[in-house]
């Protein structure tokens, strides 16, 4: 895939449009499987879960299988981790997206998905509105 053909802004925010009504949808679900779940044996569950489904919800949406987008991130630290080949950043200011939630004031991993967290290239991070940022897909060099 080269620059010319990558989704314009308007096919990104669908896919995350969809992604959020998704997360809406099955969260209550999620609530009950958190509940009984063995978090000793198993402590990083919803990152998977959550990044699993970004994938295949949004990054195989947008970019096609075989292509990785940057990890949908539950910690600003986790947004250079792993081996993707494509980030989002938002318009005009290069931030970089890190994952979606709510909360004013703490920014938290749960419904109604209507902030997004995002981060500086200098590392500042910062919760705003999901539907204020237009976004852009980057090739990773």
């Amino acid at each position: 895939m080269d620059a010319t053909n990558y989704p314009d802004s308007e096919a990104i925010k669908i896919a995350i449009e969809r992604f959020r009504n998704f997360l809406n949808s099955t969260w209550p679900a999620l609530t009950e499987i958190l509940k009984e779940h063995d978090w000793d044996d198993d402590a990083y569950f919803l990152e998977d879960w959550l990044d699993e489904n970004w994938n295949l919800l949004v990054g195989r949406q947008l970019l096609g299988q075989g292509n990785i987008l940057q990890p949908f991130a539950v910690a600003t630290n986790e947004i250079n981790k792993g081996n993707y080949s494509y980030r989002l950043e938002s318009k005009g200011d290069r931030k970089l997206f890190v994952s979606l939630g709510s909360g004013e004031g703490t920014f938290k991993i749960a419904p109604p998905f209507d902030k997004i967290k995002v981060v500086s290239q200098s590392g500042v991070s910062e919760v705003v509105p999901w539907a204020s940022l237009q976004f852009e897909l980057k090739k990773i060099p």
